[in-house]
């Protein structure tokens, strides 16, 4: 994708970590084992269904076809993603909400 930024509109783009996902980082690791594993699934579970609404967004606004199937592929993959974490927070923790 950078590479699409750079050619399509000359925007050289490096990412980094926001302040409030570091936090996070630094809260999960402070869990033991069984209890960082729920809240990973979790937290993992928001940041895909964050992501998909961005990315439906984003099929419907985008002018270049080739981001518009990312996009979509994104949509596709991601909410698979989700229900599968769902689906492993609820069987193995009991933990059976959703998003």
């Amino acid at each position: 994708y950078r590479s699409w930024l750079q050619e399509w509109y000359g925007i050289s783009y490096v990412g980094e970590i926001p302040q409030s996902a570091a936090q996070d980082i630094r809260r999960l690791s402070e869990l033991p084992g069984a209890a960082f594993e729920d809240e990973f699934l979790t937290e993992l579970s928001k940041h895909h269904l964050r992501i998909i609404k961005e990315s439906e967004k984003a099929v419907v606004r985008v002018y270049h076809d080739e981001l518009r199937r990312e996009a979509q592929m994104t949509v596709t993959n991601q909410s698979r993603q989700v229900v599968q974490l769902q689906t492993w927070d609820c069987q193995w923790y009991d933990d059976c909400r959703q998003g």
